[in-house]
Parts: structure tokens; sequence; C-alpha cells
């Protein structure tokens, strides 16, 4: 129906259905009228999703081929972005408005790239206020094994850190001003440069320990880039490896965006 060039849905499924029937004429008929095709399509679509998105994970793994694990690890690039949906009653009730009063529905988007082959692995979408975070957490039961999760500066706090850490997986994030680091708290068996501490205030803490992470900074040309790790190791992910995995999944976001551009 994508491709049909007639000018309504109604007459591209019409065109769409003609060209199936020719091309498989021993099969029983399937309902004729668009509406029932999009009842039907209602339907069944989060068990042929179920199937569609475990088949793309396998061809996004093939697709990688020697790209799959880079210098040790599957890198995971993961982006949120906001996207503009077609402004009906149904949406606005399913989506709300992400910006001011009476502006169009739209929905978050959080999607998990591989930064080998730049193919999408896992995505959720949600209403316009949704909690990034809480997608992406949502989404942790998919990564498969050695996974590094790398992402921009949204993705930050003590919280969603630790269900990183507590799911198994590596992460590698920027983090801004707003991001206090401790050091020199002497938790760590071994503490050297780059050693530092997230833990949240004493209200907050209820017994729960620091989070012990490495600092890494960059330099874009400009003004330094700050990037936090649970990788402590350098031997098993240097300064370089996290530059070049990070500038991966700087590319990537912005090509993204601009695809979202394209698209509305």
């Amino acid at each position: 129906m994508v491709w049909e060039p007639a000018l309504t849905l109604t007459e591209r499924f019409a065109q769409t259905f003609a060209a199936l029937a020719a091309l498989f004429p021993g099969l029983r008929r399937a309902g004729r009228t668009y509406q029932g095709f999009i009842k039907a399509w209602i339907a069944w679509s989060p068990r042929l999703l179920l199937a569609l998105e475990q088949h793309w994970r396998t061809w996004v793994r093939q697709a990688a081929g020697t790209r799959w694990i880079h210098q040790g690890w599957v890198p995971m690039g993961v982006d949120g972005s906001r996207v503009a949906v077609p402004h009906t009653a149904a949406n606005l009730r399913a989506f709300d408005c992400g910006g001011k009063t009476h502006s169009s529905p739209s929905a978050w988007l959080v999607m998990l790239l591989h930064l080998g082959p730049h193919l999408p692995w896992a995505w959720k979408m949600a209403r316009a206020i949704a909690d990034e975070r809480g997608l992406l957490r949502q989404m942790l039961g998919l990564l498969p094994a050695c996974t590094l999760v790398i992402a921009d500066a949204g993705y930050t706090g003590y919280a969603f850190w630790q269900a990183l850490q507590d799911a198994g997986h590596a992460f590698l994030i920027r983090v801004g001003a707003n991001t206090r680091l401790l050091t020199k708290l002497g938790y760590a068996v071994r503490e050297h440069d780059g050693i530092v501490y997230v833990w949240p205030n004493r209200q907050a803490r209820h017994g729960q320990p620091p989070l012990v992470l490495r600092l890494i900074v960059l330099h874009d040309g400009k003004k330094p880039v700050y990037l936090l790790t649970n990788v402590l190791e350098t031997a098993r992910l240097t300064d370089a490896q996290a530059a070049e995995f990070y500038r991966s999944e700087e590319h990537t976001s912005e090509l993204q965006s601009r695809e979202y551009l394209v698209c509305r």
C-alpha cells in the first residue's frame, strides 16, 4: 500500500488486494474492504509486531557480521526523540500534547541502535510526557550479553545507572554540571585517577551503597566532554575506545534526528 500510487487509502487497498490475489490465486480470499483490513490489523497488531521484532533482531545481528562485537563489546546506542503524530481525537487521548496547549499530539520514541550497522535493535513508544529512562529500562531484558549502552546526558541518575548495572550491562554515558560526583570515599578496593562515586543525598540513600564509576574526559575541540562508565578497568575499555564509541553514537543520533525532521 505504501508503493501504490492511488490517492486514497481505500483505492490503495483495492489495488494491493488485487495484486495479492493475482500473486496467490489458490489461497482463500480474505476480507475485501479497507475498513475490515484496519479492524483486523488492530486486533492482530500485538502478536504480529512481537514476531516482527524478534525476526528483525535476528537480521540486525546477521547484518552486523564481524561488527557485532567491537573492542570486546556489543555497542548499543540509545536516543529518545519526540515524534509528531496525526492530530486526531484518538491520538490526543493516547499521546497528549508534547508542548503548548492545543498543540499537535506527539509521542516519545526511545530507540536502541546497534552502532555497527546503525540499525534499530529495539524501541518503545509512549506519551509525550513519558520518562525516556523508564522506557529504556523496559528494554533491558532485550539486550544481548556484553552490551555497552552508550547514551547522551538525558540518561543519568543513581537509580537508572544502578538498574543498568543490576541487569548486568556496562554503560558509557555523557554527564553535565547537574551530576554530582564524589571522590576519595575509600569505598573502592583500589582508587586511582578517574574513580568517582555517585550517591543520593543522605535522606534518599536508605542504606544504599555508592556507585563506583570511572570518569573519562574527552575534548571535542571546543570544550571538554565528560563520560561516566561502570567499566573501571582501562584494559577492558580504554579512553580512546570510549571516545570512538561515543562519537559513533553521537553521529547516529544526528542522523536519526534528521530522519525524524524529514518525516515530520
